[in-house]
């Protein structure tokens, strides 16, 4: 070592200045392993700054390379790894003309490892001072802290960190609430599954999506029905906007996530909020009601088969009961509740479930029930050939009824979209006019699902598209409704219907887009005939005016509206938004 080496060593920064100001040829002499005192200097972890500026403009080069090969630019840089408000690396590459890269600053890429644990030990003392430090010397707010894709703001919220939350989503700090983890968990998932009450308000200023499934489909609202936690469940659906009646990967519904894990406040509260949701399109809030508490999972099962486990659950059961819970239902394995509860000796709910299917008002005997529902199991599984063989060998009618709603085969094969079984049934008898309690007829079924080929189908074997259910809703209301725009169209085209038509309260397939919200919807209907903003329901209401008080109260559908109110499809063109309307060749 030169003592210039050794001054440093000691830190005798006034004495190293002196040498080096008497013996500028000798800056960049180097020690045994090929180190000059401005690779000592660069890679210090000790903010050296001012002296790493003197040596710079004393004449010290900063490319001469070590016996490792490594350069004092090389050296600080993995100390700025490390420590991100460490300036050694900045103060390098602005003496050498490297444009400085801001660390980690691609959108949703790892944080280098130091800079990851830093953060993470911040996050968890709850340095909220020492964390946005790091974010002015250029630490990516949505950089990931581990391999699976954390971010900061998911640690802060799973750690519940809530000053630390409301600081990362401010509009200033910006953390990004549609960052995902490797299984899709974003930080409103986060915020289900650990979030505490008091971190909603500040997240609801970013206007979230609650309605974002993880890979297994499972939204927000599903975790915090398995975590059981009352509270924010409450949030999610009054607050942040949760669909009460999303399904996951497995067809389940929140009521069926709660039930399978016992949330039995969440499963009771849920229970009340189905019977009042106001906006079920096309049926009634009872038959709304009963729907959403009979719906099936992947496993034919409804939240009573799960419930009917144990005794334990008895008041819940007898709640569900109270709202039409269907105590029949047989799910893939053959099984009804009343099954479930009598294997597991559940003698209370056995009996509470027995009693209820007795006086239940059935169209058809229990056996006949569990029948037709197993070829229901068939049809939505494509498998015609199981079919055939279970209607020939118990010599079943293919009108019979399936289940309380009156729906037949043919209904169960059009919900499904299975047109080689549509097709089968036809031959075996089944009738395309067949309808059920609601009036609907296969074709209403196809088309509120959205199943273009059987539509298609169904209308080849002489269905009728004008065919109104109980409402007077058409075929070409339940798709308009639903925004299956290709089944409107072929309504519309192949079935020579007239989209003036109307329900008995008066209401145009365009009063129930603008309704549901479904914005190409309304776009292709006004373009079609923009006449039909200007007709009235039977109140003498104007589509705009349904547009003003729907739930999505969309500016775009407002907007095209008001155009089309001039009858002109040029205006209606002219209030499209401006991606819609590139490529149309409109002048």
């Amino acid at each position: 070592d030169t003592p210039m080496h050794i001054s440093l060593q000691e830190q005798q920064h006034e004495m190293l200045k002196y040498l080096v100001s008497k013996r500028l040829d000798l800056i960049n002499t180097a020690n045994n392993v090929g180190n000059t005192i401005l690779h000592l200097v660069s890679g210090n972890d000790e903010d050296q700054s001012d002296l790493l500026k003197f040596l710079l403009k004393s004449g010290a080069n900063p490319m001469i390379l070590n016996n490792k090969g490594e350069s004092a630019l090389d050296l600080a840089e993995i100390i700025s790894d490390s420590k991100l408000d460490h300036q050694h690396h900045t103060i390098l590459c602005e003496h050498v003309g490297i444009k400085k890269l801001v660390p980690d600053s691609v959108f949703g890429e790892p944080l280098k490892s130091g800079v990851a644990s830093r953060c993470w030990t911040l996050i968890e003392k709850g340095d909220i001072a020492a964390i946005l430090k790091m974010i002015a010397f250029g630490m990516n707010v949505n950089g990931l802290l581990d391999e699976n894709r954390l971010t900061p703001l998911m640690l802060a919220i799973k750690l519940q960190k809530v000053n630390i939350v409301e600081t990362l989503v401010s509009v200033e700090v910006g953390a990004d609430l549609k960052m995902t983890t490797t299984s899709g968990l974003n930080a409103i998932h986060y915020f289900a599954i650990y979030g505490s009450e008091d971190m909603a308000s500040s997240i609801l200023k970013r206007n979230p999506d609650p309605n974002i499934g993880d890979r297994k489909k499972f939204y927000p609202l599903h975790y915090a029905c398995e975590r059981g936690s009352l509270g924010i469940v409450t949030l999610l659906i009054e607050k942040f906007g949760s669909d009460l009646l999303a399904l996951t990967e497995d067809k389940q519904t929140p009521l069926h996530v709660a039930a399978k894990h016992r949330a039995l406040p969440v499963l009771s509260y849920l229970i009340n909020r189905v019977q009042r949701i106001s906006n079920f399109a096309f049926v009634s809030l009872e038959q709304g009601t009963s729907s959403a508490i009979n719906a099936t999972d992947k496993f034919g099962n409804t939240c009573l088969h799960y419930l009917s486990l144990t005794d334990e659950n008895e008041d819940i059961v007898h709640t569900l009961l109270s709202v039409k819970a269907n105590p029949i239902q047989v799910n893939r394995e053959g099984e009804n509740p009343m099954d479930i509860a009598k294997k597991f000796n559940q003698e209370k709910l056995s009996s509470m479930l027995t009693l209820a299917a007795a006086s239940a008002d059935k169209l058809q005997s229990l056996d006949v029930s569990r029948r037709m529902l197993m070829l229901c199991y068939h049809i939505q599984d494509g498998d015609t050939q199981a079919l055939i063989d279970s209607i020939t060998s118990q010599n079943i009618d293919v009108m019979s009824p399936v289940d309380e709603v009156g729906d037949t085969l043919l209904h169960t094969a059009a919900s499904a979209g299975q047109v080689e079984v549509l097709n089968e049934l036809v031959r075996l008898g089944a009738y395309v006019f067949a309808t059920n309690s609601l009036g609907c007829t296969p074709l209403h079924a196809a088309a509120m699902q959205g199943h273009y080929s059987a539509v298609c189908a169904l209308m080849s074997l002489k269905a009728d598209p004008r065919a109104s259910d109980s409402e007077g809703y058409t075929p070409m209301h339940y798709a308009a409704g639903e925004g299956h725009l290709s089944c409107l169209e072929l309504i519309l085209d192949i079935g020579h219907c007239d989209e003036t038509l109307k329900t008995f309260q008066g209401l145009t397939p365009l009063h129930v887009a603008v309704t549901e919200g479904r914005l190409s919807v309304v776009e292709y209907l006004l373009q079609r005939k923009p006449q039909l903003a200007s007709i009235p329901d039977s109140d003498g209401v104007l589509p705009k005016e349904y547009a003003r008080t729907s739930k999505s109260q969309s500016t775009d559908i407002i907007r095209l509206l008001e155009a089309a109110t001039a009858g002109s499809r040029t205006m209606v063109l002219l209030a499209m938004t401006r991606h819609e309307v590139a490529g149309k060749g409109f002048i």
